[in-house]
């Protein structure tokens, strides 16, 4: 019996009690392998995709291992591009950057978003302040996309002003 004889559902299984390493040297044994696993593996770097088998996929970011995940985009050819997205934005100056540099990396491939029509971008806690120049790049990046639906969910904080705005 080889390994392609075992059935998805319990190779899948047996996937989610695997390592990281052990996980991806298993996911590139073979073509099926990996489009058996790569959700799994992906899942576990909080990057989520759903419904994806059915010829549409919706992506879930997590966290920031997640918009790391966004590059493997291109690199595997099972992906279809999304339809819709959902991003929650890090609290954290410095993890707020990252995930919006990411994001805007993916965005910026035409691939990965001529499919795109929700999008969902979740703020909680991060100073907005600090992140408009962030976001001046993300609103010309939506400007050009032919999105249906454009969310932005959250709240910010005002632990720090600038000098010159007055409350």
């Amino acid at each position: 019996m080889g390994m392609l004889d075992i059935p998805a559902e319990l190779l899948v299984m047996v996937s989610t009690h695997l390592d990281y390493p052990d996980l991806r040297a298993l996911a590139v044994t073979s073509r099926s392998t990996c489009r058996l696993l790569l959700p799994e593996y992906l899942h576990r770097r909080g990057l989520v995709l759903k419904d994806a088998c059915a010829g549409s996929s919706i992506v879930e970011v997590h966290d920031l291992t997640g918009y790391a995940s966004l590059g493997l985009w291109l690199a595997v050819h099972i992906f279809h591009p999304p339809e819709a997205m959902y991003c929650p934005i890090p609290s954290g100056i410095q993890e707020a950057r990252s995930a919006i540099g990411f994001l805007i990396r993916f965005l910026l491939e035409p691939l990965n978003t001529c499919n795109l029509r929700n999008f969902q971008l979740s703020l909680h806690g991060s100073n907005l302040l600090l992140l408009i120049s962030d976001f001046r790049k993300l609103q010309r990046l939506f400007n050009d996309l032919l999105l249906t639906q454009l969310s932005f969910l959250g709240y910010g904080s005002a632990d720090y002003l600038p000098p010159s705005i007055a409350l």
